[in-house]
């Protein structure tokens, strides 16, 4: 497959006008891609999505090709986010369809898939080193090296000019005392998460949320360059990019309350506008142009949505192409249980019955995110966080009651071992229960109350030998 090409047809508009701005090949690829380089293509078909009972997306389609950089605009609420959702499989479609090269997207083609999320999930206790480190060794296949990870550690961390910041925790903890990473270094932090494994096709939900112009620009370079000296391809919501960032896209999706406003080149949006009798300030950002467009004029949003509705998109097809599985898969359970392991004793935690359904809550959202991807098994996680924190539950209570037994003179050798027995007993229980707390109940503050009360009943029902004369 050496060229393709989209093409569109609008009949409200125009034939014309309709192939004149709704061709989507691949402008602006770079020169460093081969021409015989097989290329892929996502392309997602009439979508519609429904979630607690309100229709989301209502017909959304489109096509991206690898190498280039779609990004996704709409006012807040039109679905962009949903989409992205959509395409990574995380949200069920009441109709349409998601293809790549002409084969349905299922699970194991979504192998090839990246997702960084609008939100930064990370351990905040963790240096980026050793949280690079934790992901290349469990979502990496063994038959790589520990060199070759690591330096593919490195690739990633120059290319992402993150050097500077590696031996930095991720967030602010009172075990350190130090400031984390910046927003900005912690977007990119959570790229180079992604990009570890490779992944050919890579969906950012709005990257350039809350950085400065000047970062946000740097990042779009970055990521556009990846895009294009590495054949790779890119879904991007953005929203409210500056003319600089703009003017990078390689194709352009205009989305309002769930449905398409626009689908094309990046470039030819303006030009298409202007067709419709909507033309741009000149000198104007066409991103503010657009997003205000969508947001005041309710006249502009109901042409726009019936023009959107005439999009017709046509994708080859060839039925001797074959998508091969770049994407690193999870790793056996041993590594599985090795890493998470090292990850959890690197992790520091109270370990008491008062605070432990505190680690559990800290960490839910990082483990939701890690096992939406396959990093690892939950059987492997949990093994890992028992075995991490069985000496410390072993240590404390037996040093704790070898004081209290011998001081007290409670009694002979074998009383001891059962005294140090029940005591450990006991801690692992209320660890147990802690646990369990800590996942049934979301909010932190509650449950930790619940915990102590836990503790409390246990202190005040719990008695005395009824035989003995203590009063």
């Amino acid at each position: 497959m050496h060229k393709d090409e989209v093409r569109a047809d609008s009949a409200s508009v125009g034939s014309d006008i309709g192939l004149k701005y709704f061709i989507a090949g691949n402008p602006g690829r770079s020169s460093t891609i081969m021409e015989d380089m097989e290329l892929s293509y996502l392309e997602f078909t009439d979508l519609a999505v429904t979630v607690s009972s309100k229709e989301i997306l209502k017909g959304v389609s489109g096509i991206v090709y690898s190498g280039d950089l779609l990004a996704v605009m709409g006012p807040t609420g039109s679905g962009k986010t949903t989409l992205l959702n959509t395409l990574a499989g995380k949200i069920p479609v009441v109709s349409g369809s998601v293809h790549l090269n002409g084969l349905p997207f299922d699970k194991a083609l979504r192998r090839r898939l990246g997702y960084v999320m609008q939100s930064d999930v990370f351990l905040p206790n963790l240096t980026l080193w050793e949280t690079l480190y934790f992901i290349a060794m469990v979502r990496i296949p063994d038959r790589f090296t520990k060199e070759e990870k690591t330096d593919r550690i490195n690739i990633i961390v120059k290319f992402l000019g993150l050097q500077k910041c590696l031996q930095t925790v991720i967030g602010r903890t009172y075990s350190h005392g130090l400031s984390g990473l910046s927003g900005g270094e912690k977007k990119r932090a959570s790229i180079a998460c992604e990009l570890l494994t490779d992944p050919d096709i890579l969906l950012l939900d709005e990257p350039t949320s809350g950085l400065d112009s000047s970062t946000a620009h740097t990042l779009m370079v970055q990521l556009k360059n990846y895009a294009t000296g590495y054949n790779k391809t890119i879904v991007a919501t953005i929203h409210q990019p500056s003319s600089q960032v703009f003017h990078m896209f390689s194709t352009l999706l205009l989305l309002v309350e769930g449905e398409m406003a626009y689908f094309g080149h990046a470039s030819s949006a303006m030009g298409y506008f202007t067709d419709l009798g909507m033309p741009c300030i000149p000198d104007y950002n066409p991103a503010d142009f657009l997003l205000e467009l969508l947001t005041s004029d309710s006249n502009a949003i109901e042409l726009l949505k019936e023009k959107g509705k005439t999009i017709r998109i046509y994708s080859p097809v060839s039925e001797n192409e074959q998508p091969v599985n770049r994407r690193y898969s999870y790793t056996g359970d041993g590594t599985e249980l090795k890493q998470l392991q090292a990850d959890n004793d690197v992790n520091p935690k109270i370990h008491n019955g008062n605070n432990g359904s505190f680690p559990v809550r800290q960490e839910t959202d990082v483990i939701r995110k890690e096992r939406s991807v396959g990093s690892y098994r939950l059987s492997a996680y949990y093994l890992s966080k028992i075995t991490s924190e069985l000496p410390l539950l072993l240590v404390i209570p037996t040093l704790f009651n070898t004081a209290v037994y011998w001081a007290a003179g409670l009694g002979g050798v074998g009383g001891y071992f059962a005294f140090c027995g029940l005591g450990i007993l006991n801690c692992l229980l209320i660890q147990g229960v802690a646990h369990i707390i800590g996942v049934c109940i979301t909010d932190l503050t509650l449950s930790m109350l619940i915990m102590d009360c836990f503790n409390i009943g246990g202190l005040l029902l719990g008695k005395l030998d009824p035989e003995s004369q203590t009063p």
